[in-house]
Formats: structure tokens, sequence, C-alpha cells
């Protein structure tokens, strides 16, 4: 999958929030993550992201 530019700067943005809530939860190794932790980080990871996203495009829509 290939990011464009905008996506690729939301995920680099993104990183630090997703990186504390790492932090938060104490476990960096995705492997030892329950399946609740595991759908926690991806909804961490994919909200985080859009948000930055919709930052970017905000005032690009033009309508």
């Amino acid at each position: 999958m290939q990011l464009n530019v905008d996506e690729k700067r939301a995920v680099r943005t993104a990183s630090p929030a997703i990186g504390e809530w790492l932090d938060a939860l104490g476990k960096t190794d995705l492997a030892q993550m329950t399946q609740s932790e595991w759908l926690g980080f991806l909804t961490q990871v994919y909200a985080s992201v859009c948000a930055e996203v919709r930052k970017i495009w905000e005032n690009e829509v033009p309508f």
C-alpha cells in the first residue's frame, strides 16, 4: 500500500500519541498483547492517523 505525502505526514505526526498509548499500556511487544489490547492499539493508530489527516485536509476541501 502506498501512502500519499499527506498520509505519510499524518503517520509521522500521529506517532508520538501512539507511542504514548503503548507507554501507558506498558507493552511494546505486540505479540504479548491480549486481544483487547491489540484492538485498542489498532483503534488508537486508526483514530490518531485519521485525526491528523483531517487536520491536514481541513482547509483544503473546496466546499
